[in-house]
């Protein structure tokens, strides 16, 4: 069956909430842009790319940090990676996907558009 899996956040007081509409600025990338993950999170968090297109996640730091998929219209996700480790992945079709890191699930987590 289809299940939403909620993004939840960590609220200033150490509460969760579920996150429905951030507010993060959109920023488009070219095909097999760079986003960063480390301790502040996924840089940028909210991007748009064109269908097709590939991003690569590159972890900074020593910290483990993974993409895992929560919702979108194609499974997205790699293992873990540590210390300038690199992984692409391509979105094959148009739609909004949200990702999280599993290690770091109410901490990190990113939204593309694949128009």
């Amino acid at each position: 069956p289809w299940v939403t899996v909620p993004l939840n956040g960590l609220a200033a007081d150490g509460s969760t909430y579920t996150i429905k509409d951030p507010a993060w600025p959109l920023r488009r990338l070219q095909s097999g842009s760079i986003v960063d993950i480390g301790a502040r999170g996924y840089r940028p968090r909210h991007v748009e790319i064109h269908a097709g297109a590939s991003l690569t996640w590159r972890v900074k730091g020593r910290t483990e940090h993974n993409v895992r998929f929560a919702n979108g219209p194609r499974l997205i996700s790699t293992f873990s990676l540590s210390g300038g480790e690199t992984k692409s992945k391509a979105f094959p079709v148009p739609g909004h996907y949200e990702l999280f890191c599993s290690l770091h699930p109410v901490t990190m987590h990113q939204i593309v558009e694949v128009r």
